[in-house]
């Protein structure tokens, strides 16, 4: 797809010197970011990082979202989140459909409403109009009820344990459990992310262009991976916690699958890949983004994210070749230069 658009080129030679000087210590000890909630359990803690990766969308709305909620997209949904498990919502397919418009503005700070006097009225009058940010909190209602309509229709009890165990009913999988036929059995990766995407629309990452799929699949990418970092660090507090380790197990995927997986290409891996010189842009993209005109979903906005994706494979390649010990990989370098960029 990349070799037939002409919005976007990469420049090899400021790849390779990107590649040759940067500080490869530095990048694979950038920390993850760290939330400090409390959980009831394994379950719930993955149902946390679940649901904000099935959220995290919405960088289309960053100029209005400062404007009237004083923080971009990712920050907008983390916050909302957060109210909605320290509020004591339960992340399950339940809990998704019963969360209203009325909700998603008030614990996301989303206004959906807006107050307009009426003309000649003096401002005595006024009526109610939709905010111009209403379609964003109407989105992300309609992703939680889509995917809890899913989940409740295949009879699985939230979004960790479809990915857990592998979208078995709830019944099932615990009687697999009691039978022992889960616990010591890792998952694959690759499975995990393409159940994801065949099961949810909300992580159908891909779009026809020119009669050809091109596919990159962010979301369910990312949710897998932050599931196995989060819990590949955890020890069972003691022997009663056999949640954690089943978790633990389950997600312990080998470092070749994660070195198959991209980068976890959105607006911002493109923006900084850009700002060091590695993906040069044609003049009439560089003027839509000089001007901030919007990008919708289509040719250019592809190009640019698959750019980024065949970039960051090969800075890591370039990387690798002199360095064949680094433990450097897309995920690694994604979260680098997501931590710059913020």
């Amino acid at each position: 797809f990349l070799q037939t658009q002409n919005h976007v080129k990469i420049d090899e030679d400021a790849l390779e010197h990107w590649a040759s000087s940067v500080d490869i210590a530095r990048i694979v000890a950038t920390p993850p970011q760290v939330f400090p909630l409390r959980f009831a359990d394994a379950l719930e803690e993955a149902n946390f990082h679940c649901t904000l990766h099935l959220l995290n969308f919405g960088s289309g709305w960053r100029n209005l979202l400062h404007e009237h909620c004083d923080c971009g997209a990712w920050n907008t949904i983390l916050r909302g989140l957060t109210g909605l498990h320290v509020t004591g919502r339960q992340l399950t397919a339940a809990g998704y459909l019963g969360v209203r418009l009325t909700d998603i503005s008030s614990l996301f700070r989303i206004p959906i409403d807006l107050e307009e006097p009426i003309l000649d009225s003096g401002g005595a009058v006024t009526m109610t109009k939709g905010h111009p940010l209403r379609p964003l909190a109407q989105n992300i209602l309609d992703v939680l009820h889509q995917t809890g309509a899913i989940l409740e229709t295949r009879r699985i009890n939230s979004l960790a344990e479809f990915v857990l165990f592998s979208g078995y009913p709830s019944e099932l999988v615990q009687k697999m459990r009691d039978d022992g036929k889960f616990q010591q059995t890792p998952l694959k990766l690759q499975e995990c992310v393409f159940e994801l995407v065949q099961t949810f629309p909300a992580f159908r990452d891909q779009i026809r262009i020119d009669g050809r799929e091109v596919y990159i699949f962010k979301k369910a990418q990312i949710l897998v991976s932050e599931l196995a970092r989060v819990f590949g660090a955890k020890e069972p507090d003691d022997a009663s916690d056999p949640l954690t380790q089943e978790v633990k197990t389950r997600l312990s995927f080998s470092p070749e699958e994660i070195d198959q997986m991209t980068i976890f290409s959105d607006n911002v891996i493109p923006a900084m890949l850009r700002h060091f010189g590695i993906l040069k842009l044609s003049d009439k993209l560089t003027s839509k983004i000089a001007n901030c005109q919007p990008l919708l979903r289509g040719k250019r906005e592809t190009a640019l994210r698959a750019a980024a994706i065949v970039a960051v494979d090969q800075i890591v390649a370039s990387i690798r070749s002199k360095h064949p010990d680094t433990k450097l990989n897309a995920v690694i370098l994604d979260l680098y230069l997501w931590s710059v960029a913020k």
